[in-house]
């Protein structure tokens, strides 16, 4: 039968180890009394995917996961929850279980739906047949992002754990006191509520597609001579702006014409191949970097700032994957093929293009492509020698907005960044901007400073209401203020260009985030102290401008971390990855905090990759480090430790310190007194000592793997409970449901 949802194969994908299903079909059981009762709670049958191979996919062979692929794509996804059904290497697990969510994540619906009476519940539905160790828990719930909540099949009595029978209903002994036809019947009511919200989604989708296709006939009805298909011309009064400056903004907007143009030209008739492939929206972008083809070396600022702002206007779009610029701009002069970048990057479409200028003519030219099989589904080639361009750009927004309102967090018209009064200006931005991100961030030179500072400073002199540059300015000077000898002079500075531009533009995401670094290590009566709720409020402003850029999930994600929300944080940290893919901080992030959840196969992998990012990134050899150090391999744990040694003698101390204590020698006293050197040394009076002196998060001390055989002495849970109301009050503080 058809599932309930168009464009998924299945309503609902049992999924469990087959090992629990051998002994006596309980799986196969539970299946058949779920679809029984599901007839009595819908109207129309539902379609349920179950496998009863018993060779558990065939011993889990690449035919069988290719095969399910397709298979996941369902609405509810039901584990059963077993003693054996957590194990990162079994084939349920990572070829059922975390592809549900992976697609979930990226589908029109989501990982978590919210139900009809304004509860939030997830898709993935567990059933729970055994009391599970708390690790496993623990690797649920880390792995599906959200609290287990599961409807228990638990037959349990003295020495007793297994699945409850259909037959064992209501036994006196079962001290779990539940009814398995109650049982099935919660499953039932749970999955109604998830269907009937998914499906009151879609009807709201398809409204609000019906509403942008009346728009654009509207569009396509006006008289006006603005037909993006035949190029815009404005014969208004034009700015007298030097050559150089009139290739640099026309690019810029022919860029963003060309974007347009494609987006635009999918909701028409004549482009039905693009819009069948792309459907709604392309789920993923990376915007390579546009060549600079002309005999001009000076311009190769400029194709990398319109590359930028490209990627900026498009990381508004809640359900656009952009790759942020730190990944694409590695690709730069590349010979890798589009599929090679494609699967690095893991995106399914990629935008190149270039520029060539020829005395006063510009030709630019702009190519999608799908990952899948490099087909180049549009293309265009623009000679021009525009000069009004700032008009051209406001209608080249219009028609994005437009045409994508549906896709737009807000169903407001996407917001570009500021354009300047004066050409010049804008000119005097990129340069400063391409100065800092490809220079000084990397070299921390005082050249490079200046230079970018002076750059950033003409603009503003030249357009005193440019807010993006007063907040470029604010972003170099909090840079700099790390490197600085007069780091509160840099703050100070930071903090009056930060108020400007967010006075002039408080919409503006990149507004938002620099006045949010103002309440952080700001100066206040000559100390340096941090303002959280201040922060957390522009943060999350700029997160809901721009949800896909990652500088601002990232620095979200750190902020999280600071106030112990550790789980929000890896989650922040896992989406900033999946925009900056090659971000060597962005994987020893993500594999930080799996280290401190006592995953530390995963805390392996991804740091890993953050060394194959960068060899000499002193975090992710520390971690590493100390991975290795709690897996007892000494060894391995000495050489990580002798390579941080020259990179940061501080740091090599630290971790010698834990090595040593781990292996029981107390001279690792003499380098490092705290709760982790206590606990490897069994020095549990002193671990819990400190501990009550110098508080720590309460996620740290429930899950750090170091701290479990502390975990387990009484005096300990004072100390927990009182970091736990820490926690709670945080939770409560930082929500994301608090935005204004």
């Amino acid at each position: 039968m058809p599932p309930t949802v168009a464009g998924h194969q299945y309503d609902i994908f049992i999924s469990y180890r087959h090992k629990d299903n051998k002994y006596d079909g309980w799986v196969t059981e539970f299946v058949n009394n779920l679809r029984n009762e599901l007839e009595a709670t819908f109207k129309r049958d539902l379609s349920i995917y179950f496998d009863q191979n018993q060779h558990d996919g065939i011993h889990e062979t690449n035919d069988v996961a290719d095969s399910l692929r397709d298979k996941i794509r369902c609405l509810v996804f039901i584990p059963i929850l077993s003693r054996t059904y957590c194990d990162p290497e079994s084939f349920a697990w990572k070829h059922e279980l975390l592809a549900f969510r992976d697609h979930a994540l990226s589908d029109e619906f989501g990982l978590k739906v919210k139900l009809k009476n304004g509860n939030v519940t997830s898709r993935i539905l567990p059933i729970r047949i055994h009391e599970l160790d708390q690790s496993d828990r623990n690797l649920f719930e880390a792995e599906t992002k959200g609290v287990l909540r599961p409807v228990d099949f638990i037959y349990t009595s003295s020495g007793v754990n297994r699945p409850l029978r259909s037959h064992e209903d209501e036994p006196r002994e079962n001290q779990s006191h539940t009814f398995y036809r109650d049982q099935i019947n919660k499953v039932a009511i749970c999955i109604r509520d998830i269907v009937n919200s998914t499906t009151v989604s879609q009807s709201e989708a398809n409204s609000r597609r019906r509403e942008v296709k009346d728009e654009r006939s509207e569009v396509n009805r006006d008289d006006r001579k603005d037909d993006i298909a035949e190029g815009i011309d404005h014969p208004k009064q034009k700015a007298r702006v030097s050559n150089l400056t009139k290739v640099s903004i026309v690019a810029g907007a022919i860029l963003l014409l060309a974007l347009a143009y494609f987006v635009y030209s999918r909701s028409q008739a004549s482009s039905a191949a693009v819009a069948a492939t792309f459907g709604s929206a392309p789920s993923s972008i990376a915007v390579l970097p546009f060549v600079n083809i002309s005999n001009d070396p000076e311009q190769e600022y400029f194709s990398d700032g319109v590359t930028v702002q490209i990627i900026t206007d498009l990381s508004q779009l809640r359900d656009l994957k952009v790759i942020a610029r730190a990944s694409v701009m590695k690709y730069k002069k590349t010979s890798k093929s589009i599929a090679e970048i494609g699967k690095e990057l893991n995106v399914t479409h990629v935008l190149e293009g270039s520029v060539r200028k020829s005395g006063e003519k510009l030709r630019v030219t702009a190519e999608l492509i799908s990952v899948s099989d490099e087909s180049h589904l549009w293309s265009e080639d623009y000679n021009t020698n525009l000069s009004d361009i700032f008009s051209v750009q406001d209608e080249v927004s219009l028609k994005i907005a437009k045409s994508l309102r549906h896709h737009l967090q807000n169903e407001d018209q996407p917001r570009m960044l500021a354009r300047p009064s004066n050409p010049k200006a804008y000119e005097h931005y990129l340069k400063g901007l391409f100065i800092h991100d490809s220079r000084y961030q990397l070299s921390h030179r005082l050249p490079d400073f200046l230079e970018a500072e002076s750059e950033f400073s003409k603009a503003i002199e030249l357009d005193p209401k440019y807010a993006i540059a007063y907040a470029a300015l604010a972003d170099l000077y909090d840079t700099h203020s790390w490197w600085a000898s007069d780091r509160a002079n840099y703050l100070k500075l930071r903090d009056s260009l930060a108020t400007i531009s967010y006075r002039l533009d408080p919409k503006s995401f990149y507004s938002l985030l620099v006045k949010a670094f103002t309440f952080t290590n700001n100066y206040v009566q000559n100390e340096l102290r941090e303002q959280p709720d201040s922060i957390f409020k522009y943060m999350l402003m700029a997160y809901q401008r721009s949800p896909n850029d990652n500088t601002v999930t990232e620095e979200l994600s750190l902020f999280m971390r600071r106030h112990g929300l550790f789980d929000k944080a890896l989650e922040l940290a896992e989406l900033s990855i999946t925009l900056d893919p090659l971000s060597s901080n962005g994987h020893n992030l993500v594999g930080g905090f799996h280290f401190g959840n006592g995953n530390l196969a995963k805390a392996e992998v991804y740091l890993q990759k953050a060394l194959a990012l960068e060899p000499d990134n002193v975090n992710a050899l520390a971690d590493f480090a100390g991975v290795k150090i709690v897996s007892g391999d000494f060894k391995a744990a000495d050489q990580f430790i002798d390579r941080i040694r020259p990179l940061n003698p501080y740091r090599a101390d630290v971790m010698h310190a834990y090595r040593l204590a781990a292996s029981g020698q107390k001279d690792a006293l003499n380098l490092r007194r705290d709760e982790i050197t206590y606990t490897l040394l069994e020095m549990n009076d002193e671990a819990i000592d400190y501990l009550k002196k110098n508080p720590k998060d309460y996620l740290y001390l429930k899950n750090h793997p170091v701290l479990t055989k502390l975990r387990s002495d009484s005096r300990l849970q004072p100390v927990l409970a009182t970091a736990r109301e820490v926690y709670e009050q945080s939770l409560k503080r930082f929500s994301f449901s608090n935005a204004q």
